[in-house]
C-alpha cells in the first residue's frame, strides 16, 4: 500500500481543514480538495495488486534502470487532479523499472504547506518534495543535489545553463530541479502594430520603443497599448536591466542589489505615468475590473499588449475572439545592447530531503522525472516547460502550434546567457512590497509626486523599512 494508513489520515485532515490557495511563488492556483485520501489509497492498492514485487524486481534487472527491490521512498506533490493522476502514472511506471517502492502524498497548496511545516519541525520531511519558488524559506531541510549530478545519478548534460541555475541558490548550490519553467512575456497583437504602422517588437527593442508603440496604437486605432499592468515584473525588469550584477533583491534574496540607485525605477514611473496620463495603458480602475487573462482587453481587440507568464499563452489564444491572432515577445530592454532582463522561472521544482536515508534512490528518480520523454509524455508539461532539451523537442513534435511557439519561446530565453544574472529569489517580503509598489504607481498617475525620481526614492525609503521587518 503506498499511502500508509497515517499518511492517510493526515491527507484528510489537512484537505478538510484547508482552503484553496494562490502561490504566488509557484506561479499557479491548486483547487481545495481535489480527492480523499481514501481515494488516493485505492488508487495505490490498485497500482500495487498489478506489479507484483516478483515483476517488478524482473523488470528491473532488464531495463537497465538500477534495482531498488526492498528499498522505499516517500514523495509528495500539490496540484489539480489532473496532475495528481499523470504524476501517479509515472510513479507507479518507474517502480516497474526499478523495483522501488515510492509512499506518495498530494494535497491542495495551502494543506500542502501546513503538512510541509509539520515535517520540517520533526526533521522528517518527504525524501523528494515539490517545491515553489519560495524554497529558500527550507533552506536548511534540502539537500543540494551538486554531488548527484557530479557521480552521473541526476544527468543535465541535455539541460541549458540557465535553467539549471533558476534552482541554485548564490553560492551554485543545486537546491533543486525544476520539473518546468516560464518566464515572463509579452503577448500581443500584430495586426494592431500593423494597424498603427509601429514596427513589431524585436528581441532587443527598448522601454523607449515599447512606450512609442503604445502611444502610436493608441492615437492610430483607438486601443490601449497595453491595458493590465504588473507591477512587480516591471520593477525587476528595470532594475535588472541597469548593468549586470544589479537586481532588485539581490541573488540570495538577503539585501536590494541596485546600490541604492533609484534612477531605472523613477524612469519606469515617468514612462508609465506618461502613457497613462495619454490613455495609451489603462488606468487603474480599468485594470481592477480586470480579474484574470481571459478577461484582458487584448482578447477583443481592445489592447495590443499583455504582460503574462508564458504558460499561460496557450489559454489566452483559446480566450481570444475570432480573428484575433497572438504572438510573443521578449520584455523590452533599457539599453538596446544591454541585458535582457528576462527571467526563466522554475514552475515547479523537485527538491531532496536533506534527511533522507535514501539519497541514491532519491536522486535516481528525480533524473528519471526530469530526462524520461516517456515519463514527460504522461506529464505533458502540466507544471510547466520541461527543462530536457530532448524531452522539450519531442513534445513541441507532437503539440499544436501555439503550445509549440511556447516551447520555442522558452528555448529562446533559456539561451540568453544573461539570464543567469536575474534573480530566483522571492524573499518573504515580496508580497507585501508588491502591494506597496502598486500604491506608488497609482499615487504617481494621480499626480502626488512631482517627478519619477521623487516616487522611486519615496518608495525605496518605504521598501527598506518593510524589507527589514521581515528580518
Amino acid at each position: 500500500m503506498k499511502f500508509k494508513k497515517v499518511c492517510a489520515c493526515v491527507l484528510a485532515a489537512s484537505m478538510v481543514m484547508s482552503l484553496a490557495a494562490c502561490g504566488s511563488a509557484a506561479e499557479e492556483t491548486a483547487p481545495a480538495a481535489e480527492t480523499t485520501a481514501a481515494a488516493a489509497e485505492d488508487t495505490a492498492d490498485e497500482a500495487a495488486a498489478e506489479t507484483p514485487a516478483a515483476e517488478t524486481t524482473a523488470a528491473a534487472d532488464e531495463s537497465g534502470y538500477p534495482d531498488y527491490s526492498g528499498v522505499t521512498i516517500r514523495f509528495a506533490w500539490w496540484g489539480s487532479q489532473p496532475r495528481h493522476d499523470a504524476t501517479i502514472k509515472v510513479i507507479e511506471q518507474y517502480e516497474a523499472l526499478t523495483g522501488l517502492n515510492i509512499e506518495y502524498e498530494y494535497y491542495d497548496f495551502s494543506g500542502y504547506f501546513t503538512q510541509l511545516d509539520t515535517l520540517v519541525a520533526a526533521d522528517d520531511v518527504w525524501d523528494v518534495f515539490q517545491m515553489g519558488n519560495n524554497w529558500a524559506t527550507y533552506y536548511d531541510a534540502i539537500e543540494p543535489l551538486n554531488e548527484y549530478i557530479d557521480g552521473g545519478a541526476i544527468d543535465t548534460s541535455n539541460i541549458n545553463a540557465p535553467l539549471m541555475q533558476v534552482t541554485q541558490d548564490y553560492d551554485g548550490n543545486q537546491m533543486g530541479i525544476s520539473l518546468g519553467t516560464n518566464c515572463r512575456c509579452i503577448a500581443y497583437n500584430p495586426a494592431l502594430f500593423e494597424e498603427a504602422g509601429v514596427p513589431e517588437p524585436t528581441d532587443n527593442w527598448t522601454w523607449d520603443d515599447f512606450a512609442n508603440a503604445c502611444l502610436q496604437i493608441h492615437e492610430k486605432t483607438g486601443a490601449y497599448g497595453m491595458d493590465k499592468l504588473e507591477y512587480f515584473t516591471l520593477l525587476g525588469s528595470y532594475c535588472t536591466q541597469m548593468g549586470e550584477g544589479y537586481n532588485f533583491f539581490s541573488m540570495d534574496g538577503s539585501d536590494f542589489s541596485f546600490n541604492d540607485d533609484t534612477s531605472a525605477i523613477a524612469q519606469m514611473f515617468d514612462t508609465f505615468a506618461e502613457l497613462e496620463a495619454a490613455g495609451a495603458v489603462a488606468d487603474p480602475g480599468v485594470q481592477a475590473e480586470i480579474v484574470d487573462e481571459q478577461a484582458d482587453y487584448i482578447c477583443t481587440g481592445e489592447s495590443a499588449m499583455l504582460l503574462i507568464p508564458s504558460n499561460k499563452f496557450v489559454a489566452l489564444n483559446e480566450a481570444v475572439q475570432d480573428g484575433i491572432e497572438l504572438k510573443l515577445a521578449l520584455l523590452p530592454r533599457l539599453y538596446a545592447d544591454g541585458q535582457s532582463g528576462m527571467l526563466v522561472r522554475s514552475s515547479q521544482m523537485l527538491c531532496m530531503s536533506a534527511a533522507s536515508e535514501q539519497k541514491e534512490a532519491a536522486a535516481s528518480f528525480m533524473d528519471y522525472m526530469i530526462n524520461s520523454t516517456e515519463a514527460n509524455e504522461i506529464l505533458n508539461g502540466e507544471r510547466g516547460v520541461p527543462i530536457n532539451t530532448t524531452v522539450r523537442e519531442d513534445l513541441a513534435s507532437k503539440s499544436d502550434e501555439i503550445t509549440a511557439e511556447v516551447y520555442e519561446f522558452i528555448d529562446k530565453v533559456s539561451s540568453i546567457e544573461d539570464t543567469a544574472n536575474t534573480t530566483n529569489a522571492e524573499p518573504d517580503a515580496q508580497t507585501e512590497l508588491s502591494q506597496v509598489l502598486q500604491q506608488y504607481f497609482e499615487a504617481m498617475f494621480a499626480g502626488d509626486y512631482a517627478s519619477g525620481q521623487e516616487c522611486a526614492d519615496a518608495f525605496y525609503e518605504e521598501a527598506k523599512t518593510i524589507f527589514a521587518s521581515y528580518q
